[in-house]
């Protein structure tokens, strides 16, 4: 329960995870959402993990549009780079899947303005051949198309779901967890 003392990163929506402007919101928002969720009905003689878990819900749920909106918003570019779009894009992905699974809502995260988008955009930054293109501070390795069989499930774009199988099966990639997870 060492989680419980992260309280005094959200002192209610005025602390600095508020303030989290880029990849770093999901990541840090990602664990917190995971955390809250799994702890929400643990019943424990000292802490109260329900009342706790609501309140850092509630506050992750104020804080994780304020890295969202300018990390994908308005056409899904990304302006950290594919590689830190891979990074902070596959924790969003835990934000909402935790969120879907454990409560059946996305609190309307999943249709953040651009979110969808920076699928597309992703497959028009990357090669099979040469990687991805490198802009900002992001490395010329291939960026992590795992969490596609996620948007694709969620969306029901066929689309994404067909890149990401096709990064598969022609060896450009190899399985990963996140296709256990959400392969339909």
């Amino acid at each position: 329960y060492t989680g419980y003392k992260g309280v005094s990163v959200y002192p209610y929506k005025n602390g600095p995870a508020e303030k989290w402007h880029n990849n770093w919101n999901a990541v840090c928002n990602g664990g917190m959402t995971a955390m809250a969720l799994a702890f929400a009905n643990v019943e424990h003689p000292e802490y109260d993990f329900a009342g706790y878990s609501a309140y850092l819900l509630d506050c992750i749920l104020f804080s994780v549009p304020a890295g969202l909106e300018p990390s994908y918003a308005p056409d899904g570019g990304y302006p950290e780079g594919p590689g830190y779009w891979s990074y902070g894009t596959t924790y969003s992905t835990v934000i909402l899947t935790a969120l879907q699974c454990a409560t059946g809502t996305t609190n309307g995260l999943f249709n953040n303005p651009g979110f969808g988008e920076s699928f597309y955009f992703i497959c028009n930054m990357a090669s099979t051949a040469l990687g991805t293109w490198n802009y900002h501070d992001a490395g010329m390795g291939k960026a992590d198309t795992a969490i596609f069989s996620f948007y694709a499930k969620f969306s029901g774009d066929s689309n994404i779901g067909a890149y990401r199988y096709n990064n598969v099966t022609n060896d450009t990639y190899a399985v990963s967890f996140w296709d256990m997870v959400f392969y339909d």
